[in-house]
């Protein structure tokens, strides 16, 4: 195996950005290595697999391959060796990462040793250590600050080795960076800045800029974040994500950068802006709006422009941990089947050369979010969505449509809407249920309401099945939360999202503290004294789950009346549910 060849390859795949194909490459080439019985190779493959696994926050996968690296090298007789200790610099690192301190501490020991033995002391070697040991004393420092002096120290160790060669510039670049991380966080300030600074003015010589470029940035973030300069912080966070996600996607680093963003941003009193249907405005503002109008100006007119669909981006739910996929600045484009049949693949075309970051974020697009944004014919959207080309028609149409998949059709923003058409049918979506669709929905969830909590609850406890009522329990919360939604017409939205956009509602909303509380109760088996699944309502009623439900079911059948849908005062609320199917 020509292990320059395979490094050269290794290379292109990192420069092409595509590093889901790095893993399967290494092993694949691993195999041939071990195949082959070439020991040197074997080695080689083993360090970048256990750096790879480093930089992509997967510990577990590269401690296992670093055990078989070193042993491996044992093996080989290699103890001792120049060759031994650089390998052993790698698998620190690793340990470090991983939170392994102590046993990077004690690489780290080892290969200065060696190092000691048979290194000239302006070795970039040293250098390399050096940089790394300062890493290490970071963490440790997390539990004794005088281990930030050692940090210190090692930098500036490593800085009077890289600073005399100018071959060394990004190695220099890179050790003001880590020295600026280091003087934040001793709380010298201006110092910190001044590193920072330096690290910069390196990096940005470069055309086609180094990974660590992306510590640079970072650091210099922290330092304005520091000062209050939360927008400038927020604009080099945006850089250093960009640079992280195009070199080694979204690790570990990458999630920690960007809830830094975040923090930048809400500090600067533009919290939303990095909210999914905010950034689609601005992706569209800032570039979607010049792209149609001076490619398509005949079909300017044509073409409705918003974010509306699937996703919690689209809903507003949006937070960091939802950002992990199918998240990135992207927006619709609905056109009639008329128009995609002239423009349509142009359009989308357009569309997918538009520049791939906003703030820093990439669009993460996973299988099955594919379709979801670009161009969409009207007709295709709402049939995903309602089963009919322009919505809902019949009481039939109405009913048989899951209620989250209407919530999804008209959640979100248009933009812009020339022809009208998307609108129309979106307003018509929007203006709810017919009256009786309405009232059959709500009597249908009253029954189920009344089935899984004032009655099989009740009777599963009895026979002391707690497994079976709580799932009565949480059955009963989850028809209140969509009854909510029905009587205040609004759609209720996928059950993962049905608490969180329970808020303002103008009816019932006092239930939402009783149903968290219900949803959050211990099964109470032991207030459970009557024989034969009966109740004893005596001094020993004890589950709390009862008295809520009745109270919600009070309260549920108090504003049916305000509103005059029903005339009954019995709180059994099957028997509401008949009086509004009579209506």
């Amino acid at each position: 195996m020509e292990i320059h060849e395979v490094l050269s390859e290794l290379d292109s795949l990192f420069r092409e950005k595509k590093t889901e194909q790095v893993e399967g490459f290494l092993h694949e080439k691993l195999k041939e290595a071990i195949t082959e019985e070439d020991t040197a190779c074997m080695i080689t493959l083993l360090n970048e697999l256990i750096g790879y696994y480093r930089d992509m926050s997967r510990y577990d996968r590269g401690v296992l391959y670093a055990e078989r690296l070193v042993a491996l090298m044992n093996d080989a007789g290699l103890t001792g060796t120049v060759y031994y200790a650089t390998t052993l610099l790698n698998v620190a690192n690793l340990y470090r990462a991983a939170g392994k301190l102590s046993e990077s501490l004690e690489c780290y020991e080892t290969v200065c040793k060696i190092y000691d033995g048979e290194l000239d002391r302006n070795d970039l070697k040293y250098a390399s250590l050096y940089n790394n040991m300062s890493l290490l004393y970071e963490e440790l420092a997390v539990q004794d600050v005088h281990w930030y002096d050692a940090a210190g120290e090692a930098l500036k160790a490593a800085l009077s080795i890289v600073s005399a060669n100018p071959e060394y510039r990004i190695e220099e670049a890179t050790t003001h960076a880590n020295l600026a991380a280091v003087l934040m966080k001793q709380g010298k300030e201006e110092d910190a800045y001044r590193e920072a600074q330096s690290a910069l003015f390196i990096f940005e010589q470069d055309e086609e800029k180094d990974f660590h470029y992306s510590m640079a940035l970072s650091a210099m973030a922290d330092i304005l974040y520091h000062k209050k300069d939360y927008e400038q912080a927020a604009s080099f966070y945006e850089k250093a994500l960009e640079e992280i996600d195009s070199n080694v996607g979204r690790s570990e680093g990458y999630y920690r950068v960007l809830s830094n963003l975040h923090q930048a941003y809400a500090r600067a009193g533009k919290a939303d802006c990095l909210k999914g249907l905010s950034l689609a405005r601005e992706y569209y503002e800032t570039y979607g709006r010049a792209m149609i109008h001076e490619s398509f100006a005949e079909f300017e007119g044509k073409i409705a422009v918003g974010f509306v669909g699937e996703g919690s981006d689209c809903f507003g739910y949006d937070d960091l941990t939802s950002m992990d996929h199918d998240f990135g600045p992207a927006f619709c484009m609905w056109v009639t089947e008329e128009t995609f049949e002239q423009i349509g693949s142009c359009l989308q075309e357009a569309y997918e050369r538009l520049p791939k970051y906003l703030h820093g974020i990439r669009r993460d697009i996973r299988p099955m979010g594919q379709g979801r944004t670009g161009v969409i014919i009207i007709s295709d959207f709402y049939h995903k969505y309602t089963g009919c080309p322009n919505g809902p028609e019949s009481e039939s149409d109405w009913i048989h449509t899951d209620e989250c998949r209407l919530a999804a059709s008209v959640n979100g923003e248009v933009f812009t809407d020339p022809e009208g058409i998307f609108t129309s049918i979106r307003q018509k979506i929007l203006s709810y249920y017919p009256q009786n669709v309405w009232k059959r929905k709500m009597a249908q969830k009253l029954a189920l309401m009344a089935q899984s909590g004032q009655y099989n609850y009740a009777r599963l406890m009895g026979r002391g099945d707690a497994v079976s009522a709580q799932f009565a329990r949480n059955q009963f919360v989850r028809e209140t939360l969509e009854f909510l939604y029905l009587i205040n017409r609004r759609y209720a939205p996928y059950y993962k999202w049905l608490f969180r956009g329970s808020e303002n509602f103008e009816h019932l909303s006092g239930v939402i503290g009783q149903l968290i509380e219900l949803q959050l109760l211990p099964v109470q088996t032991d207030a459970w004294e009557g024989r034969q699944g009966e109740w004893n309502f005596g001094v020993n009623q004890k589950d709390r789950a009862v008295a809520l439900i009745e109270k919600i079911a009070e309260s549920t059948v108090q504003t049916c009346r305000e509103l005059n849908l029903t005339n009954i005062p019995d709180t059994y609320l099957e028997t509401q549910a008949f009086t509004i199917l009579k209506s």
